[in-house]
């Protein structure tokens, strides 16, 4: 017998969803909403938005590939779908979009500064809430800045590289910036949060 019962809305609080895989009930924060698309394919829905009964997967790479490999999403549709075989990889992307995206309008609303000069500055100052890094950045600069934060109690974050990091923010070697609003710098840093714990166990743990 299936531990899940799929979305069911009498057992299960409005803001947690079952885990097809597990069976496990959680925030819906911590889980990826997938649909079946007109067509019959499974579609990611990190927004949770999209129309259509929603089939929840804790945010794992690993269980999702499960959920692939044991044809769970059909058991939870109770319908024959189309799943692809690189799902997990699919939404890794969408969670790395979503970031990058969420960065962008930081910088459009004004609540980042950019280089190491300027971080140091809102660091010392106390006006920054999170600091990043590129990770292929010096290592050097990037203890230094720690250091400081870490003595101010700001958190710190390795994120993805610099070319990656300057693409989001439109400019050129992007290394280092801080977020100066509270409210980015918390929904930046459960973004982090969300990547993270979505990764495979081996991988490295930066975004």
């Amino acid at each position: 017998m299936e531990r899940f019962e799929a979305e069911n809305l009498l057992s299960v609080p409005s803001t947690h969803r079952q885990c097809i895989v597990t069976g496990d009930t959680l925030p819906c924060a911590q889980m990826v909403r997938f649909v079946t698309s007109p067509d019959g394919c499974i579609t990611p829905d990190l927004q949770q938005k999209l129309p259509g009964r929603g089939l929840w997967v804790t945010a794992n790479h690993d269980l999702i590939r499960q959920a692939v490999a044991r044809k769970q999403f059909a058991r939870a549709a109770r319908a024959s779908v189309e799943v692809s075989d690189d799902l997990p990889e699919r939404v890794s992307a969408l969670l790395h979009r979503q970031f990058f995206n969420l960065l962008g309008l930081v910088r459009k609303a004004g609540g980042i500064v950019l280089g190491s000069a300027k971080v140091i500055s809102a660091v010392e100052k106390k006006q920054a809430f999170l600091v990043l890094h590129a990770a292929d950045g010096s290592i050097d600069e990037r203890g230094k800045i720690d250091r400081l934060a870490h003595h101010c109690q700001i958190e710190t974050r390795s994120v993805s590289l610099v070319a990656e990091l300057s693409a989001a923010l439109g400019k050129e070697n992007v290394v280092h910036c801080a977020i100066i609003d509270k409210g980015w710098a918390n929904r930046l840093s459960e973004t982090c949060d969300r990547i993270i714990r979505y990764q495979p166990k081996e991988e490295t743990r930066i975004i």
